[in-house]
């Protein structure tokens, strides 16, 4: 998919205000799973940007091997030592660290894609989103599923009415923990956060951008002590739309989603970018095959790289910008300050036992 160019956009690279060549000196900050499996196979698939990019993470053993296994000439300690000298960041590292690096970075000039979420809260997210704005470069954020051929054809049938207004939706995403987190910080924010941040960001982000909104909540609970939640059960509701996401790092759910409207019902895997299914009030059911060059989720960091660096480039929208996303953390914010936990009896009666 061509990024759409901004009507009346003014963004110019740091590479043509200096006059330098299309391929962009990237630097990717931290060097954990996320760019191993994700970020670096796709840089590597991009022409000449390996070899124009710096790997920056302060533990220097691990920037070298990985910038040895992806072809990347330079890696470096401190990101402050490559601000001048990039106009791409790619930030890698964990959420508390997206806010002040990526002001640091835009601040520069230097444009950014940010991994999901954007931010820890929505006061960040707009600073954020206000910088780059000021100093005229790219902010985005790798929102995968939002590239999915089959979240992009919801969001045509939803906004068209097709089959009428949305009636109800059901997202469920869960599956053990086994991401190979190679810093553990999952478990260490502060504050605690665990699945709603981490797989929740996913799913909400997709619905506010299929509501065309920000749902309101009405109950949010989780299996928190005061720690990071495993589990957790949001109710929303956006009009006449009832909306209800579980998700869960302990147990395999289903890994679906369906929206009921008033004249047909959509259903699907929520990791099927290809396929999906519609049933219409009068019985009928297909399914909808979409074409789609990837063939597993990591391939998408193709066109999530690619597209930044053209929008840098050449000032057109990004396929994810920021902004369009401070909905789905402003209502994960909104979800935890209402949270309250799980009636759990069998864990109440061994904690009363282990007190006595």
């Amino acid at each position: 998919m061509q990024p759409v160019m901004e009507e009346g956009s003014e963004i110019m690279s740091d590479a043509e205000n200096r006059g330098g060549s299309s391929t962009p000196r990237v630097a990717i900050i931290g060097c954990g799973a996320i760019a191993e499996r994700y970020h670096l196979p796709a840089l590597a698939k991009l022409p000449g940007c390996s070899a124009k990019a710096v790997l920056v993470d302060p533990h220097m053993q691990r920037a070298r091997e990985m910038a040895d296994a992806f072809g990347v000439p330079d890696a470096v300690g401190d990101y402050r030592d490559v601000i001048a000298d990039v106009d791409c960041a790619v930030l890698a590292v964990p959420h508390h660290l997206h806010y002040p690096l990526a002001m640091d970075f835009l601040s520069s000039g230097v444009h950014v894609l940010s991994e999901k979420p954007l931010a820890g809260s929505v006061a960040e997210a707009n600073e954020m989103v206000e910088e780059a704005r000021s100093r005229r470069v790219v902010l985005c954020v790798n929102q995968t599923r939002r590239l999915f051929p089959t979240y992009a054809a919801i969001h045509k049938i939803l906004a068209s009415g097709e089959l009428g207004h949305p009636v109800s939706i059901r997202y469920l995403d869960g599956k053990q923990f086994h991401w190979p987190t190679a810093s553990g910080f999952y478990f260490r924010q502060q504050p605690p956060r665990g699945v709603l941040f981490d797989k929740g960001i996913h799913g909400l982000d997709a619905i506010c951008w299929w509501l065309g909104g920000k749902p309101e909540v009405v109950s949010s609970q989780n299996d928190s002590y005061g720690g990071t939640e495993s589990v957790a059960h949001v109710r929303l509701r956006h009009g006449q739309c009832d909306v209800e996401v579980r998700l869960s790092w302990l147990s395999q759910l289903d890994n679906t989603y369906r929206i009921e409207c008033s004249n047909g019902v959509i259903e699907g895997g929520i990791e099927n970018w290809d396929v999906f299914k519609v049933t219409t009030a009068g019985g009928h059911r297909e399914t909808r095959r979409l074409g789609a060059d990837e063939r597993s989720y990591d391939d998408f960091g193709v066109r999530m790289l690619g597209d930044f660096f053209a929008a840098a480039a050449n000032g057109s929208k990004p396929l994810v910008p920021a902004e369009e996303t401070i909905d789905a953390i402003r209502l994960i914010d909104e979800c935890y300050q209402q949270a309250t936990r799980f009636d759990m009896p069998w864990c109440d009666t061994w904690s009363k036992t282990n007190e006595q």
